[in-house]
Order: C-alpha cells, then structure tokens, then sequence
C-alpha cells in the first residue's frame, strides 16, 4: 500500500488472504500511513491511496436468497472501512455472453497482426474471383474508412469515448476540479440521510456509522468532478443516493431502503450515463473553462 500511495491498490482474492494479514490493513486503513519496525529500523510511510478488493463467496455461488455478510468471510470493522460493496454476479445472458467472446477474440487478433492480416488476404483473393475487382476494392476501401472515424457502436448505438480523450479528461478533471459542498441544505439532506438509514439498518449486522457521511461526501465530490463541476449540486448528492440503493443490504431492508432514497431525492431523468456525461460536461465548461489544452489537442466535448 506504500507504493500505491496518491493512486489505486487492487487486492484479487482478498478473502483467501491470512485473517492477521486482513486486519493488519484495519489501521492502515483509518491512519494512512504503514509503520514498519525491523531489524532496528523505525519509518513511517504514507499509504495515501484507494482500496479496490475481490472476493468470493464462500462456496463459490453466490445466493440472492441468504443474506450477502453471511457469505463471505470479511469481519464487520473491515466492511465500515469500504465506501461500497457491490456484488458481481456472473449470469447467463447471450447477448452478454457474445460481446465478450467477440472482446476476446479481437484481442486475440490483434495481439497476432501477421495472422490476421494473412487470413484477411486469403478471404478477398476468393472473393475477387467471385466478383469485379473493382467493386470489392472501393467496398473495402469505404469499410475501413468508416470504421475509422466511426464514433457510434453499430450494436446499439452507445457513443463511444475514445481512450485517449477519456485520459484527458480524467487528467483535467484531477487538476483542475476541486468540487466542494457549499449548499446548506444538502448538509441536511446528508444528514438526514445517514439518519434514517441507521433507523432502518439498526437490526443489521452492519450499522452505518460516522464513516458512511464521510464515504457520501466523497463519492459525492467525486462525482461533481466527473461533471467537471467546482460545485456539489444537489444531483451529484442524489446519484450517490441512488447508488447506495444498490447496495447488498440484508433481507428485508433492502425495499426500505430504495423507498427512503425515491423518497428524498428528485426525480430522476431516464436518459443514457454517457449522452449524460457529454451534456454536463459541455454545460459546466461553456459556464466555467475554456477548451483545455494538453500536448497541443484540445478536449471537445
């Protein structure tokens, strides 16, 4: 975690690790720091970082009709440390299923160009001798230029972010956005919030406690960042709202939950994340920035 200080620190099979190696991270954890005293060596070093961890099920499936902490092996202190806990569940979806095979077989191709290329040349060379020459010449010519400036996804028409606008967006949004929550209200509207969710939860294993406001106020800068905003607004406090909704909570509070967020939060507009993430981002900028520059391109939104 030292090393990952001021970035992100992935743990994959976090509950196979040793319970004594799980809780030496508690303190970590709260402190920030790791302290390491050996062979007459004091230090302290900074572990200033963000904590992503995997874990499986106890037996390997996971069940909608148990509650999600008796699955697991993680103690109580170590699940108030996490801001969220999601469940990936691995279902049987064919629409799903074809998109990541087709993933993965275009990797495979394009981590062998050679070969690709070559099956690429056998293929038209049959089909030249089925049809004209020049036809097939002008039809490929077109395929590929369309693919290359081609910013929808013909499968369902989701815009597409191109990987390096999306670094320089994320690269403006982490130096020059500082979101901060200025609105009385929504210090409120937090605080009511974290209130009525211990009334609900307060026969759960996992009550919220003073770390669940913490973990809204910075999901909630977080994603007034995402907007490009300087600002938390009111629907950046709502969306994590909504996104706590979608926690595993125990059975029997879940519906209760997802009451109290369509309660106390506006309505929400039906409409695409990323047709969403487009307009905010345009808005924010035409009222606050001028196109930003890095390495002579400018981020058009």
């Amino acid at each position: 975690m030292a090393s990952a200080d001021g970035g992100i620190c992935c743990i994959d099979e976090f509950d196979k690790m040793r319970e004594c190696d799980r809780n030496s991270l508690l303190g970590v954890m709260e402190q920030q720091d790791v302290h390491i005293i050996k062979a007459g060596i004091n230090a302290t070093f900074s572990a200033k970082c963000s904590i992503i961890a995997s874990c499986n099920p106890l037996d390997g499936v996971y069940h909608d009709n148990v509650p999600f902490y008796d699955q697991t092996v993680l103690s109580s202190p170590m699940y108030s440390r996490f801001d969220i806990v999601a469940v990936l569940q691995d279902k049987i979806d064919p629409v799903n299923d074809k998109l990541i095979a087709e993933f993965v077989v275009q990797s495979h191709i394009k981590s062998h160009p050679y070969v690709f290329y070559y099956y690429l040349l056998l293929y038209y060379t049959i089909i030249i001798f089925l049809l004209f020459i020049i036809l097939i010449f002008l039809l490929f010519i077109i395929l590929i230029i369309f693919r290359a400036h081609s910013d929808i996804d013909m499968t369902n028409n989701v815009p597409v972010i191109k990987r390096e606008l999306l670094r320089k967006y994320i690269k403006h949004a982490k130096i020059n956005c500082h979101p901060t929550i200025r609105e009385s209200h929504l210090h409120a509207k937090i605080s009511k919030f974290y209130i009525e969710m211990r009334r609900i939860l307060q026969h759960s294993p996992i009550i919220p406690t003073p770390r669940f406001v913490e973990s809204i106020i910075r999901m909630s800068e977080a994603h007034a960042k995402c907007r490009l905003s300087h600002t938390v607004d009111e629907i950046d406090v709502d969306e994590i709202f909504r996104l706590i909704a979608l926690h595993p909570h125990t059975n029997g509070t879940h519906s209760q939950v997802k009451q109290l967020v369509k309660k106390i939060t506006a309505p929400k507009v039906s409409k695409n994340n990323i047709s969403t993430l487009y307009d905010d981002a345009r808005d924010t900028r035409q009222k606050n920035m001028s196109t930003v520059f890095y390495g002579g391109e400018g981020i058009i939104v």
